[in-house]
Formats: structure tokens, C-alpha cells, sequence
């Protein structure tokens, strides 16, 4: 037999031979099966309990008159798991006071403790998945109940009419809350949701007359490695949440506050009525209908704001006591006004506001913020449908800001006019993500002087050879937001909010203008925007990407010895969509410039118009922590270049990515670097590309024809490293060029490394400095 026919056989002796294993299993199998068959139920009484036992496991289906009042179940009876309680099966008892269930436990049937007056505490190990209907129903007495992470149902009025029940945290693997789980729990004060939650049932918690507290404890960290973080306590409903009962909230008279998920686009029937102490309601800007006698009898609230695209109210939605607010053309006007509800438009006081950075004459001088209180109170109700769900923030105690130098620039009204170093040349430096998190933030609230100015040490001489440097400002400056330090997460998303000191220290570090059209813009709400801007102004850095009304120019035009440059910035609607539900249609199409390509077109115009002799535009899209470009970043910069812009910088990847040039509908050729990366940022997570950085240095040069071209592009490789230690610990991070000599054979073979990723990642055509 040849070598072919033997490798043949083999192969089909083995198939053969699986085939009978297969067999030979499924006939083991039958047996078994008719063995269980064959055996009958067995009846198994101890001291204490009764089980029956069929097919390998037991079930609790009775008791003994030596039933203790303390009752610890046993795990296994004559070697099978005891693994349910059966319907009923000590309903009434009241020599009952504390249950514990072993691991084996699967299920407690339905009223299986129903009634037991003087059941204190019940204590479950992992493994129990099902507490059926009405399980612990009138227990009057329980105060404690332990459920296990494992538990994935619990059925209707479960714990209705535990009148002792002051707090529960559910499990992380509950899904669903079921009709009347709590009703007429009146003393339940705090309850613990968990973070994957998906819906409350009809009556979930009607008549928890103590209800207070609703939180869950949220998720750290991005996609694949989010984990739950018990330090992140927040203090609204899961964002997960699609669906509220009817009823589920009827008379819970303690509830002071109410977020509505995002993905709740209905309030159903009587959901919140009769809950006289709530104070505050946020909606969102996707709720398309209100349920009759939704929030009847809720006297305290004395405004909710409506979004225009809610399309139905039921009869008696509101109290008679609360002032509707929402848009003079919006159904919920017209639905007041033909039900004699309190009703008023937003105000639209201060709607004509602007934010352009106006240089001071000298570093002494004092900053007058753009807007008044009212003014911002006024466009919070104008732009926003709610707020972030954080308490606002008083502040007495500031880090020192330290003296911040004038804009090197002059403003006429139109265009920033600044000098060149060389004649008929002006040299543009743009960096990416300035980024101030938490142990960014740990580390200066921890360090004397001016904290922030580290982070740029090593680049400031590098900045002060250009005549204009730019970057990416990925965070909000809100002091009456909580800063990332005192909260790192807001709605179960990373917040990203930080002191304006660190916007000194990069006024200070040479850089003269921020981006703000990135996805950590909308952190702090309307009042977040307009904070932000004014530090920007406060620290003479010119700022675009972000606007507070239609007067703001959507472009910066910027005269660099003659030669005119127009900075615009954009970023991916996609993004956040959590956090743009808090805001109103007129709020998002005022404040925040997105990838539409007709109003792209008109920007570019507008700054031709008004001077601009090359466009450079700054582009937040594309995925996270991969040098990977996506079809949609593609496509927003084939919309970019055919609109007119000459070169364009991305950001939002935290890492750098390629390089290319795009040709665009005109045949021009433009450069497109992908991503920037972070500039400054203590980002850990897919490294070590997340450190990895790079400063784009352009040379714009005026040709004899008096046409502005690009001379030259190149860049300078740098390194986010940890360079100051305290106490063992890094921590403090700066950025540095890679030819910079640290002095040390590691940390200077740690640039190199960094040079030559960043060289493979953005290409040949892009050539660094050094």
C-alpha cells in the first residue's frame, strides 16, 4: 500500500472511530436517562427540614417541628446538592428570624417565605439565579437581605410589603426589576441598582413613601476592560435603563430628585405622581411622549423643561403648581396652553453673546468674563434640557495661577495680528490632546507653586521659535463642576474637568490657541462651555471649536507677519451621545461645529472671505488607541479638503496615527495628518503608544507671485514620560522631544524607542526633526 493509501485508511479508521464514540455516547446517555426514570421520587426528612430528591438534586419541600429559628441550609443532602426551595414552603412561619442558603441553592419558589412575620435576615451565597413571585411578600420584619451577584431574576412583589426594609443593593447581574418587586416597602430609604439594569416594572416602587437614594456604582476603564468600581457611587438611575412602569414610582413622597435615562423615551402613566417632594426632573432631548398623570401631585416641582420633540402629553401630566418650559412652536406649548398649564418659552436673554479672546495690554491686567450670571442662567435654559446629573460646585480654595503672560497678539475686530520671525515666512507649530486627569490632577493639588508648568518644560524654548502654536484642548474648565480629581465619572462616562490653572501653564508654555471641538466639550453642560471660553480668554489663549451663540465666528483668521492663516475645528456628532441627549437641538447646532459638510463649506468661505490665505483644520474623529484610519474619519476628511482647507490635523485616537495627503475634488494636495496623539495626558492604557506624541512644525511661505504655500512640514517626535519622583511614586508627567539627552542610558534609549514607533506609524513622507 503506498504512502497516500496508508494516510487514507488512517484517516477514515479515524472518522469510524468517532462515529462509534459518538454512538456509544448517546446510548450512555438513554441509560442514564431511563435509570432516573426508573428511580422514583424520594422523600428525605431530617431534624430539621424535608426534601424530595429526583434526578440528582434535592428540593426543599417541607419542615420539621425541630425547624430552629435560625435556619441554616445545608449545601447537600445524602450527596445532592440542595439546589431549590419549593412554592410555599414556610409561608407563615413565624418561629423563622434568619435564613442563610448554601452556594448550591438555584432557586427559591414562589412564596416560599411569604408572611414569616418575624424573619430579620436572609443571607444567600453565590450561585442562587431565580427568586420567584412574592418570595419574601409581608415580610414585615426583614431588614437585612444578602443576595448574591449571581441572582438574574426576581419576580413580581418579591419584597412587597417588607415594611422593615430600609435598604437593598440588587445584584449585577439583574436585569429587570418586576412589577410591585417593592411596593408598600414604606421604609425602604436606599436602594443599590445595578450598573446593567434595563428596566423597573409597573409598580416596582409604589408607595416606598422613604425612598431617597437610588444609585449604582459605575463602570471603569474603555470597551473590553470595564470593570465595576465600587468607589464610583453614583446617585442616579443606571444609564442602561430603556423602560419606568406605570405606577413605578406612584406616592415614593421622599424622591427630591429624578434623572431620566437616556434611553427612556417615554414617561408612562402615573410613573411619578404623587411624589410631593421631588424637586428636580431632568428629561432628555429624545423623550418623545409624557403618560397621563405622570407627575400629577408633585407640588415642589416648580419647573421641568420639555424638549421640542416630545410629540404627546397625556391628561394631567404636571401639578397644576409647575411652570412647563419648552419652545413657543413645541407640542408641549401648545398642549399647555390648550390645558391651562403653567407655561413660559426659554429665555433668550444674552442670546447675542460673544466669546473672542480680546488681548489685554499687559499680563497685570484684569479679566472681565464675556457673560453675566443671568446671562448664563439664561442660555443653560436655552441650550440645555437638563444638566449634568453632578451638584454644582462652590469653590473658595484655587491652585496658584501664577503670573500668565498677554496674548503676543493684537485683535481688530476681525483678525488676531501677530509678528514673524523671518519675512514673508511664518512657522505654525500644532500639538495634540491636552489632557489633565486624575493623577495629573493628584499630583498638582499635592505640589507647591505653579504645578501645571512641568507638564511643558521641556518643549517651551522648542514653542517660542514659532510665531503660532495651537492644540487640542481635551477637557472642560469648569470650577462649578466638580474637577476629574473630586469625580471621575459623571452618568457612568469618564469626566474629564480640570482647575484653570492648567490653562496658565499653557499660556505660559508658549502655546497661543485651544481647540475645544472634541468630545469632553459637552462634560459640563451649558455652563461648562461658556466657563471654559472665558479661562481661555482669562489666559489670553485664543480659542475655536466651541461657540455660545451665533454672533461667535465659527473660524479664527490669525496674521502672522502678513501672511494670514484661517484655524478652524470640527469633531464626529457620533461622539458622547449619553451626554448630547442634556442638550436642546438650538443648543447643539449653536455651541458645537460637527462634520456637516454644507456648513463646512460656508466656514471656509467665511474665513477665505475674511483673509485667510491657508486653512488649517482641526479634526476630532476615528477610533481610540489604534493607528487603524476608519472609513467615516475618510470620509469627514474628503468633506474638509473639497471645502477648501489646506491642511488638516486629527485628534480623539490618543495615539498617533499615519500620515497621508488627500487629493481633493479641485486636485489639490492636501496633508492630512490622521492623529497627533496625546501631547500631555497620564493615559496608560495601550501602551506604550498612548505616550507616544509628536509637534507638527509647518513653514508657510509668501512666493514671488504673492501666493502663500507650504515651504515645509516635518515634525518633532516626543515622549510623555515620568520624570519627577516623590516618595517612590511616579508622579508627574511632562513631554519630551526625543533628541532631548535626559542624561540617563534608560530614559534616553526610551526616546529612541518612541522615535522610531512614531517614524513607522506615520510614514516616510512625513519627516522628523532631529
Amino acid at each position: 500500500m503506498s504512502e497516500p493509501q496508508k494516510q487514507r485508511s488512517v484517516k477514515t479508521n479515524s472518522v469510524e472511530v468517532r462515529k462509534v464514540d459518538a454512538l456509544l455516547g448517546k446510548l450512555s446517555k438513554l441509560v442514564r436517562s431511563d435509570e432516573r426514570a426508573a428511580t422514583p421520587r424520594r422523600r428525605v426528612e431530617t431534624a430539621e427540614l424535608v426534601f424530595t430528591i429526583d434526578e440528582e438534586q434535592a428540593t426543599i419541600t417541607g419542615y420539621c417541628e425541630n425547624l430552629p429559628a435560625a435556619l441554616d441550609i445545608p449545601d447537600a443532602i445524602e450527596g445532592f446538592p440542595v439546589s431549590a426551595i419549593a412554592e410555599g414552603v414556610f409561608e407563615g412561619v413565624e418561629k423563622l428570624q434568619s435564613v442563610r442558603g448554601p452556594g448550591s441553592l438555584v432557586q427559591i419558589g414562589r412564596r416560599a417565605f411569604a408572611d414569616c412575620k418575624n424573619l430579620g435576615v436572609v443571607t444567600f451565597q453565590d450561585g442562587l439565579e431565580t427568586i420567584q413571585a412574592e418570595a419574601f411578600r409581608g415580610c414585615a420584619a426583614l431588614t437585612d437581605v444578602s443576595l448574591p451577584a449571581s441572582v438574574n431574576q426576581i419576580n413580581r412583589y418579591s419584597f412587597a410589603e417588607c415594611t422593615a426594609l430600609e435598604a437593598i443593593e440588587l445584584p449585577e447581574e439583574l436585569r429587570v426589576i418586576n412589577k410591585g418587586t417593592f411596593e408598600g416597602a414604606t421604609a425602604l430609604a436606599s436602594v443599590a441598582l445595578p450598573y446593567g439594569l434595563t428596566r423597573i416594572g409597573m409598580d416596582s416602587f409604589r408607595d416606598c413613601k422613604s425612598l431617597q437614594s437610588l444609585y449604582y456604582y459605575s463602570m471603569r476603564g474603555i470597551s473590553d476592560v470595564m470593570i465595576t468600581d465600587r468607589d464610583l457611587k453614583l446617585e442616579s438611575l443606571p444609564t442602561l435603563i430603556e423602560h419606568i412602569g406605570s405606577n413605578a414610582f406612584l406616592n415614593c413622597t421622599s424622591l427630591r430628585r429624578v434623572e431620566i435615562p437616556r434611553n427612556v423615551v417615554e414617561i408612562s402613566t402615573r410613573a411619578f405622581s404623587g411624589c410631593r417632594r421631588l424637586r428636580y426632573v431632568g428629561l432628555h432631548n429624545r423623550i418623545k411622549s409624557i403618560g397621563a398623570h405622570a407627575f400629577r401631585g408633585c407640588v415642589n416641582l416648580k419647573n421641568i423643561r420639555v424638549p421640542y420633540g416630545c410629540k404627546d402629553i397625556g391628561t394631567y401630566a404636571f401639578s397644576v403648581k409647575t411652570t412647563v418650559i419648552a419652545s413657543r412652536t413645541s407640542f408641549a406649548a401648545r398642549y399647555c396652553q390648550d390645558s391651562e398649564q403653567p407655561w413660559r418659552a426659554p429665555s433668550t436673554r444674552g442670546a447675542k453673546l460673544s466669546s473672542t479672546m480680546v488681548p489685554r495690554q499687559s499680563s497685570s491686567a484684569e479679566h472681565e468674563p464675556f457673560y453675566t450670571r443671568r446671562q448664563v442662567a439664561a442660555a443653560v435654559e436655552r441650550y440645555e434640557i437638563r444638566h449634568p446629573s453632578y451638584r454644582t460646585v462652590k469653590r473658595e480654595e484655587q491652585l496658584t495661577r501664577g503670573e500668565v503672560p498677554a496674548s503676543r497678539f493684537s485683535y481688530d475686530g476681525e483678525v488676531y495680528h501677530g509678528a514673524a520671525q523671518r519675512a514673508d515666512f511664518a512657522r505654525i507649530m500644532v500639538v495634540g490632546d491636552l489632557m489633565s486627569r486624575l493623577r495629573q490632577q493628584t499630583a498638582a493639588a499635592a505640589t507647591a507653586g505653579t504645578p501645571y508648568d512641568f507638564a511643558f518644560e521641556h518643549v517651551r524654548d522648542l514653542f517660542a521659535e514659532a510665531d503660532f502654536v495651537s492644540g487640542n484642548l481635551e477637557t472642560a474648565i469648569s470650577p462649578s463642576a466638580p474637577y476629574t480629581l473630586e469625580m471621575e465619572h459623571v452618568d457612568a462616562r469618564p469626566h474629564l474637568n480640570t482647575p484653570p490653572e492648567f490653562l496658565s501653564a499653557i499660556r505660559r508654555a508658549g502655546i497661543d490657541c485651544v481647540t475645544n471641538a472634541q468630545n469632553h466639550v459637552y462634560d459640563a453642560g451649558t455652563r461648562g462651555v461658556f466657563e471654559t471660553l472665558d479661562a481661555a480668554n482669562a489666559n489670553q489663549l485664543m480659542h475655536t471649536g466651541a461657540f455660545v451663540s451665533g454672533e461667535d465666528r465659527r473660524f479664527l483668521v490669525v496674521d502672522l507677519g502678513g501672511i494670514r492663516i484661517g484655524i478652524l475645528a470640527y469633531l464626529d456628532s457620533a461622539r458622547q451621545m449619553m451626554k448630547k441627549a442634556n442638550f436642546t437641538k438650538v443648543g447643539l447646532e449653536t455651541m458645537f461645529p460637527y462634520f456637516d459638510e454644507e456648513k463646512i463649506t460656508a466656514d471656509v468661505a467665511a474665513a477665505r472671505e475674511a483673509g485667510a490665505e491657508y486653512v488649517i483644520a482641526n479634526c476630532h474623529w476615528g477610533r481610540e488607541y489604534t493607528p487603524q484610519i476608519t472609513d467615516r474619519q475618510r470620509e469627514f476628511a474628503r468633506k474638509i479638503a473639497d471645502a477648501g482647507a489646506d491642511y488638516i490635523v486629527g485628534a480623539h485616537s490618543h495615539c498617533v496615527q499615519p500620515h497621508e495627503v488627500i487629493t481633493s475634488s479641485d486636485g489639490r494636495r492636501v496633508p492630512c495628518l490622521w492623529s497627533a496623539g496625546n501631547f500631555i495626558s497620564d493615559i496608560n492604557l495601550k501602551p506604550p503608544i498612548t505616550r507616544d506624541t509628536l509637534i507638527v512644525d509647518l513653514l508657510l511661505h509668501r512666493r514671488d507671485d504673492g501666493k502663500v504655500y507650504l515651504a515645509n512640514e516635518a515634525y518633532h517626535a516626543c515622549r510623555i514620560m515620568n520624570l519627577r519622583v516623590d516618595d517612590g511614586e511616579d508622579r508627574d508627567y511632562t513631554v519630551v522631544p526625543t533628541y532631548t539627552d535626559l542624561g540617563g542610558r534608560d530614559l534616553n534609549n526610551s526616546l529612541h524607542d518612541a522615535k522610531r514607533r512614531i517614524e513607522a506609524v506615520v510614514g516616510p513622507e512625513f519627516k522628523p526633526v532631529g
